[in-house]
């Protein structure tokens, strides 16, 4: 046989890669590959049986405890992981090695490693170039197989023998992630000391507003790799820088705290952080917040990223409209004992500048946290001011009860917020309401003051860039008006016990009359007055109800309310139209009601202009067996009410009807007889009297001289009382 010395061959490769993630955590990747197999036998070869394999085992690296691998056995660039290589022969002496090409061949890839003759071991650490690919590890490890082949020749064929070189290659390439970061940048509103939102709905900001930016690095496995992977966040602006966080950690809850704001609770991801700037009156104007975050792998750069936010602040100038009114449903009897409110639209604020139209903005907001006031009164010609303190009684969105809607206007309630006390916000433009207090219906009644005045201006203070800003204005006089009287309804037996029949009452304005309800002038007013129809309804719902009623047993003792409004034909001398007068005007009007009462099985209605100065009493009294209050004395017969009885409405003595109004008493003179006097009173109640004819008294002596000394003793005491001061002074003088 001839030996052949140098002979190769790379023969037919088997790689089977499989995860051992059950067996141990820590191995990222397994392959296995092999090469030669079993030998064989012909009549023209023979094959040594040689095997030549290699194993291949990827582990997780760490730094500081931290892996350097993401979950998902991806890498980053400046990654590392750990790498054995195992090989070995399978044959007899027909089989040599293994023989491994050492070192390892590396692309894209750093490391370390030691080879002997069963493995070689390694750490490696993946390019931090984020451009690079290709990256892979890997180890050929060759074998020497004896082989014999029978060849031609010239004379015929003959054996070739020698060893021939078999290889097996064991490799890894890691799957390497393209570093992304996006740039999340969000304004986050703070609230300020009261409880608001320091930033504007159409996302633009006042002078003074926090503008609170809050930064997250968003990228693959964040959480996860910190401790490997860290971030740098550099920010570039042209505002005030008030106060700045960032998380260090995989998760931090932290609280702002910073002066003029409620502290501000949030939870942040690593990298995140918030920025607090502001803006002064000289940064009207749209500015620019750049934020520049680079990625690092264990202090290398492997990414930069940026993303930018441009704030616009603008000046503060709002808009509002508004109607001072009576807060009626407090139901003071007084009108100086409810509460002043002020209904208020807000219909914006103006913008401005170099990049800001000037336009009404609706979405922008308006504080409302100071007033001015001061009050007078008239006594009832002179000025007197009122010492009295006006203070903010609450503020509060608007929710109208539909049964005091006069218009069916639709509020958002959500454009005003009132949240701490002294404090209103509107967030948007649409409509809210104020109420003050203001104690001087104690004045006004031990004084007999008229024509309470208060002058009041609402405002924004240290808000927007100004210390005071001056929102709206007016002035409000109270009518000198009682808007409220209690009503009774009494009914007795004719022995003056109180009865225990059912009892109702209902009051309700009289129509017949041309009355109307109070509350439907009130809105007529406001809209000939040119309100809208918001203003109305906001008025309307802080009135009371229209109902004037109530039941009871055997009484009703009821507080009704001015629900009445007329203006008689004279007031036709004054104006054409009497929406023109002034709305006081028609609080003072006349009040002519139709009330109609229930006691048992009766009912009674009675139309009446009711004096609200003075209580409504009614009696009712249904028993036939009253005794009347009669007398005679001298000829002449006196009539008194009972005030259990009733109102007289009928009178008549020995059948005759006596034609006087018997309401409060009356007396008549009668002829010298017996007399039957009977009387009815409004619920058919009776009641009647006998009185006998008087008999003549006997005639006594005048004692003339007694007479005579009494008028003397007169005419000298009014001389005395007339001139005696001057008889005084004309002695004194002539002494």
């Amino acid at each position: 046989m001839e030996k052949i010395l140098t002979m190769s061959v790379l023969a037919f490769v088997l790689v089977i890669p499989f995860e051992k993630a059950s067996a141990d955590s820590d191995i990222l990747f397994n392959s296995y590959v092999s090469v030669g197999g079993a030998g064989a036998s012909t009549a023209k070869s023979f094959v040594a049986p040689c095997r030549v394999w290699v194993q291949t085992t990827i582990h997780t690296a760490y730094a500081n405890g931290v892996p350097r691998v993401n979950p998902d056995k991806t890498f980053y660039p400046g990654d590392g992981f750990g790498y054995s290589f195992t090989y070995g022969i399978i044959g007899g002496s027909g089989c040599q090695g293994p023989f491994p090409k050492c070192p390892v061949t590396i692309t894209q890839i750093t490391g370390t490693s030691y080879c002997d003759k069963s493995s070689t071991l390694g750490n490696a650490e993946i390019n931090p170039g984020e451009g690079a690919t290709g990256h892979q590890i890997k180890l050929q490890v060759d074998a020497q197989r004896w082989e014999c082949h029978l060849v031609k020749v010239k004379k015929g064929a003959k054996w070739v023998c020698g060893w021939r070189t078999i290889s097996a290659i064991g490799q890894f390439s890691p799957n390497v992630l393209r570093p992304k970061i996006d740039v999340n940048l969000a304004h986050e509103y703070l609230n300020d000391s009261d409880g608001y939102k320091s930033g504007n709905l159409d996302n633009t900001y006042y002078s003074w507003d926090a503008i609170n930016i809050v930064h997250n690095p968003v990228y693959p496995w964040k959480n996860d790799r910190v401790g490997t992977l860290s971030v740098r966040v550099t920010k570039t602006y042209d505002l005030t820088l008030e106060k700045e966080y960032q998380c260090e950690s995989r998760s931090c809850q932290y609280t702002l705290v910073h002066r003029g704001f409620e502290p501000w609770p949030r939870v942040y991801e690593y990298g995140s952080g918030s920025t607090v700037y502001n803006a002064t009156q000289n940064d009207i104007r749209k500015h620019l917040v750049i934020y520049r975050i680079e990625l690092f792998n264990l202090g290398k750069p492997i990414h930069i990223e940026e993303n930018k936010t441009q704030p616009l602040v603008v000046i503060y100038d709002p808009v509002y409209e508004r109607y001072p009114y009576l807060v009626l449903k407090d139901e003071y009897w007084w009108s100086w004992g409810n509460r002043q409110g002020v209904a208020l639209e807000y219909r914006g604020s103006y913008g401005g500048g170099s990049d800001d139209p000037t336009e009404l903005n609706e979405n922008r907001r308006s504080k409302i946290n100071q007033y001015f006031a001061s009050g007078f009164a008239l006594n009832p010609i002179e000025t007197r001011n009122m010492n009295q303190t006006f203070s903010w009684n609450s503020a509060s969105p608007i929710h109208i009860s539909p049964e005091k809607q006069c218009q069916n206007a639709t509020i958002d309630s959500a454009a005003f917020e009132a949240k701490k006390h002294n404090t209103a916000m509107f967030v948007k433009a649409g409509f809210g309401k104020i109420s003050f207090d203001w104690p001087i219906v104690g004045t006004m009644l031990q004084k007999r003051y008229v024509n309470a005045t208060i002058d009041n201006t609402i405002q924004s203070a240290s808000f927007a860039g100004f210390g005071i800003k001056n929102l709206t204005e007016y002035q409000y006089t109270y009518p000198n008006v009682k808007f409220n009287n209690p009503v009774k309804i009494l009914t007795y037996h004719s022995d003056g016990s109180r009865t225990d029949y059912p009892v109702s009452f209902r009051m309700v304005p009289d129509v017949s009359r041309g009355a109307e309800y109070t509350q439907d002038y009130v809105c007529k007013k406001l809209l000939h007055d040119r309100y809208k129809k918001e203003i109305a309804d906001i008025v309307l719902d802080d009135m009371y109800d229209r109902k004037n009623e109530a039941n009871g047993t055997g009484l009703v003792n009821v507080k009704t309310q001015l629900t009445s409004t007329w203006f008689p034909q004279f007031y036709r001398v004054i104006t054409n139209d009497t929406l023109d007068l002034d709305i006081n005007e028609g609080y003072a009007a006349l009040s002519p009601f139709e009330i109609t009462m229930t006691v048992g099985e009766k009912t009674r209605t009675i139309s009446r202009i009711v004096n609200f100065l003075s209580p409504f009493v009614h009696v009712a009294n249904l028993d036939q067996d009253n005794v009347l209050n009669a007398t005679n004395t001298l000829g002449f017969v006196r009539i008194e009410p009972d005030p259990k009885f009733g109102d007289i409405v009928k009178i008549t003595i020995n059948g005759n009807e006596l034609r006087k109004d018997c309401t409060d008493g009356c007396t008549t003179t009668i002829a010298d007889e017996d007399l039957q006097i009977e009387a009815w009173n409004l619920w058919g109640g009776h009641a009647s009297a006998h009185l006998e004819k008087l008999q003549n008294p006997p005639q006594k002596e005048i004692n003339w001289q007694i007479a005579y000394i009494g008028m003397t003793v007169a005419i000298i005491g009014f001389f005395v009382w007339k001139f005696g001061s001057q008889i005084i002074k004309q002695i004194t003088s002539q002494i």
